[in-house]
């Protein structure tokens, strides 16, 4: 039986975290390390920040306009967003069986890691059997010292659907935390800045 959760709407280009998923006979706990494993191959370590929960740290120096990671996670469309995270519909078959998936695996369903695309489409980083790293990195004010990367959104490459690719926007030094402004639309919905 293939996990639900790894079966469909997953964005992501590591073809060996798809293969793994896929494979019934492994414990639910590989799929739930790729995210940090993620991190480790990326020269970034996860770790706990005060007041914001993980944060993700340069384990190596990082060169400006250096290519930090994809944000990956499920794709959803705008009406399912509506259903699953903003209670703006009500929920069908298709989302209850989500919502019920995300509950028995003891993943949350916040909306907090919602990334909206050009296209009004969103990539969802919150359950962690299908995300990267890139979903440990916190926000900092934009123009502010914090602030040391942004994404870029770019929806295909040589036909290939991509995510938002996160850069560096300056030098980053060993041990300092990978920030970036999650922008005013996120503190409308609910959230306040530090």
């Amino acid at each position: 039986m293939v996990h639900d959760h790894c079966q469909k709407n997953v964005n992501s280009r590591n073809s060996i975290q798809r293969l793994i998923c896929l494979l019934s006979f492994l414990p639910m706990a590989v799929c739930l390390s790729f995210s940090l494993q993620s991190a480790q191959d990326a020269k970034m370590k996860i770790k706990e920040v005060p007041n914001m929960g993980l944060g993700a740290f340069a384990t190596e120096p990082i060169k400006c306009f250096s290519y930090l990671g994809e944000y990956t996670g499920e794709s959803f469309s705008l009406e399912q967003v509506k259903a699953r995270f903003w209670n703006k519909r009500d929920q069908d078959s298709s989302d209850r069986k989500w919502t019920k998936s995300r509950v028995e695996r003891g993943e949350t369903k916040t909306g907090h890691y919602l990334f909206e695309l050009h296209d009004g489409t969103f990539v969802d980083a919150e359950d962690t059997s299908v995300s990267g790293w890139t979903r440990y990195l916190n926000h900092a004010s934009g123009g502010t010292h914090e602030c040391n990367c942004r994404p870029f959104t770019q929806t295909s490459i040589d036909g290939d659907f991509h995510g938002p690719q996160f850069y560096a926007i300056r030098d980053i030094e060993v041990g300092e935390q990978l920030c970036w402004d999650y922008g005013k639309m996120f503190w409308t919905k609910g959230m306040k800045p530090e």
